[in-house]
């Protein structure tokens, strides 16, 4: 289990979810995990996330809207 769980809640934010992904990956501190908890975007936010192949980061759609 990492030390630190950066959480970065995204809804049709792909425009700066790349720089905040980022932003995380240039930290010195290296026992994290980044849970990016996507609320259902319509937009490349999925996307952007699968380009990173770092097995730190993790993907997850939720369930249902409810916007």
């Amino acid at each position: 289990m990492p030390l630190v769980t950066a959480i970065i809640n995204v809804r049709n934010g792909a425009a700066t979810l790349r720089e905040a992904v980022e932003s995380v990956l240039a930290q010195t501190f290296g026992d994290w995990e980044l849970i990016v908890w996507d609320d259902r975007s319509t937009d490349a936010s999925a996307t952007v996330v699968a380009e990173f192949k770092d097995p730190r980061i993790r993907y997850f759609l939720a369930p249902e809207d409810v916007a």
